[in-house]
């Protein structure tokens, strides 16, 4: 295979650099081939002293062994010795005789120290070996890891354990894994996106993709490419290119985000100027349309190279060298309106962005925690890896994951998924198969700060019609009922039926499912702010609209012991409402359910009460004919959960639960 160069991401991606930086890297190269020869004289004076002082010693050495007066026994001792004492050396010489090189300088990181797979951790002890140092680093680096190499021909990962991860000011023991051949090539291979269960991967690769390509082993433009992981095998499968519409040959075409759901991907093209811009792509069944520039203010004249699109897919946080911002590529975002528009574009400030270069922005589905790429912010060296938390209405002093992930080279495009315990990047490590590789970091310990990520639950599963079990595309609200409005709207797939929602923690969530000709979907989630990660899978069952067909309405709320309506109940009637307008011979049963505890009637009048107060909002607020609608108070005589049930179970909780399961309101088709 030809010899190729190293790259950093700038280069990587070559259609996204102007003149002026190409300019700027040629001299920097200059510079960097400068500084190197320079260093390479200085090492070769030392050397050659190096080696007569070595001839010296050895001369002294012999004489003294020759004309040693004392026994054999000792003098093996002082050999030991003399080995002990070489090899025992203080880092602070170290660092004395040899200055480092600075990799912001060179815009490339130091060689990593010889016989060091991965990273270590920087430290101030004394050496034990003699080749776990490099003496061209400004900091002895020593190996922590914990290396386990397959030892095939063709190694499929390679994987070490550190403890230098930081989230917060603690440490967090992490576990790197090369992601192997499955995803790497020996070309470039970089940007991986995920969908928010990190079932779905999608990256970008300049490994051959025509004849002439494979034939000379020369890299290609870029490409996406896309894998799933297989539950049964624990494994991601082989990766495989995405066809045109999303790969258009002979120009650069790189994914740079994914919709939570894995239903819209946003891509990165460059044009014939040079110049790149952020595109859209939706997922139909099983094919991706054909991709769409995004309007301004997102993109503009100058660049716009990675993005990523907030949990409720309102707010699209992007990277640019447009003016105003605080220097070179910034971080930028824009928010879009209910009528589908984006605002105006905002810099987020200095406390994110610095005079620099900030690449690769990621929001993690719990909506507060963001990831980002700095070249300004103080690193190991190319790009680091940052990430910033968005509380008190600011974003956090960004702070470095550490020398566990980032190093010298350039470090880019992490991702996490929901549950804040798996992620994957971008980097140039030593032990790669290629220029760049994918590498997925697993936390095995937490701390305070670390627990902060993932705080939200993840709603997912499928949507089938309940007779026939066929899955079905239906649109999907999401609700916040503290301000009564949709803040995200989403569709399952039109093929699986399947969907994804990520709720960030601090809500009261309602989930409506909707078809046309079908009963809608009722869910309530009522997520704490101090929730911690959960996952909750359900198959959604859509009853076709016939007679005898029923639901229950889950955000439909009551003032305690009360019949008086909740400001959040307004928005589930609104659906009832649009159910009722569009089918106008639709007539149903609104009914009321209490639990068992009270007596009968009270009971069966405080539900009559409730059903009425329905019925009164549809005739009053919103012109339904009273005619199409019944109320109906059944009080506790229609138990979902027995009273025999629940006093069978074992603790307070889980019979709370089974009396809220009772206390329902429910509609019923009486005719259509």
């Amino acid at each position: 295979m030809e010899q190729m160069s190293k790259k950093t991401i700038d280069e990587l991606f070559q259609s996204k650099l102007s003149d002026f930086e190409f300019a700027q890297k040629e001299a920097d190269w200059k510079l960097m081939k400068h500084m190197l020869n320079e260093q390479k004289k200085k090492k070769t004076l030392l050397f050659r002293f190096q080696l007569i002082f070595s001839g010296i010693s050895m001369v002294a050495i012999a004489l003294l062994f020759i004309f040693n007066p004392w026994s054999n026994t000792k003098t093996s001792n002082n050999k030991s010795q003399i080995t002990n004492n070489k090899t025992q050396i203080s880092i602070d010489k170290l660092q004395t005789s040899n200055p480092p090189l600075t990799s912001r300088v060179l815009g490339k990181g130091n060689l990593p120290p010889i016989g060091r797979v991965g990273v270590g951790q920087t430290s101030n002890f004394k050496l034990e070996t003699s080749n776990n140092f490099a003496t061209n680093t400004a900091d002895v680096i020593i190996s922590t890891s914990k290396t386990t190499i397959n030892t095939n021909s063709t190694p499929s990962y390679l994987e070490y354990s550190v403890k230098s991860a930081y989230i917060g000011k603690d440490s967090v023991k992490t576990i790197i894994t090369n992601m192997g051949q499955q995803l790497n090539s020996s070309f470039s291979d970089y940007a991986p996106i995920i969908n928010a269960d990190g079932t779905e991967m999608y990256f970008t690769s300049r490994r051959p993709v025509t004849e002439k390509e494979k034939k000379k082993k020369i890299e290609s433009t870029e490409n996406i490419y896309y894998t799933s992981f297989d539950a049964i095998t624990k494994k991601w499968k082989t990766s495989v290119k995405l066809p045109s519409p999303v790969n258009m040959a002979n120009r650069f075409n790189s994914i740079i985000a994914l919709s939570n759901d894995g239903q819209q991907m946003l891509l990165y093209r460059d044009d014939k100027y040079g110049n790149g811009d952020i595109y859209e792509s939706i997922l139909n069944g099983k094919d991706w349309s054909t991709p769409k520039k995004l309007p301004e203010p997102v993109n503009s004249e100058h660049m716009e190279t990675s993005a990523s699109i907030s949990p409720d897919g309102r707010t699209l946080y992007f990277v640019s060298n447009r003016p105003g911002g605080k220097g070179d590529l910034d971080i930028w975002y824009c928010t879009k309106n209910k009528q589908g528009k984006w605002g105006e574009a905002i810099n987020l400030g200095e406390e994110i962005n610095t005079p620099l270069k900030e690449e690769g922005v990621f929001i993690h589905p719990d909506g507060k925690t963001l990831y980002f790429s700095s070249r300004g912010h103080k690193g190991m060296g190319g790009y680091d890896i940052f990430f910033s938390r968005f509380e008190n209405n600011h974003w956090s002093k960004p702070i470095n994951l550490g020398d566990a992930i980032n190093t010298p080279e350039d470090d880019v495009y992490f991702v996490m998924e929901a549950n804040g315990k798996t992620a994957y990047y971008t980097s140039a490590k030593s032990d790669g198969f290629g220029e760049k590789d994918i590498y997925k970091v697993e936390l095995i310990t937490h701390t305070i700060e670390s627990e902060k990520i993932g705080q939200l639950t993840l709603f997912k599963g499928v949507v089938i019609d309940k007779e026939t079990s066929q899955p079905l595309e239906s649109e999907i609200e999401i609700i916040d009922l503290e301000k009564n409005e949709v803040i995200s709207q989403l569709k399952s797939n039109a093929v699986t039926g399947n969907f994804l929602m990520s709720l960030p923690s601090g809500k009261n969530y309602g989930i409506n499912v909707k078809k046309q000709g079908y009963l809608f979907f009722s869910e309530n989630m009522n997520i704490p702010e101090s929730a911690g990660y959960k996952e909750i899978i359900k198959t959604v069952l859509l009853d076709k609209l016939r007679s005898g067909a029923k639901i229950v309405l889950k955000n439909i709320f009551y003032d305690y012991n009360k019949a008086t309506l909740r400001s959040s109940s307004i928005n589930e009637l609104d659906r009832l409402y649009d159910l009722m307008v569009q089918n106008p011979e639709l007539k149903i049963e609104l009914s009321a359910h209490t639990d068992s505890r009270g007596s009968d009637i009270y009971n069966l009048n405080l539900s009559q009460q409730r059903a009425q107060s329905c019925l009164d909002y549809l005739i009053t607020n919103k012109g339904i004919n009273k005619d199409r609608l019944i109320a109906k108070g059944y009080g506790e005589q229609q138990l979902i959960v027995t009273d025999e049930e629940i006093n069978k179970m074992s603790n307070e909780e889980e019979k709370e639960d089974a009396h809220q399961q009772n206390r329902r309101t429910e509609i019923k088709i009486i005719e259509n």
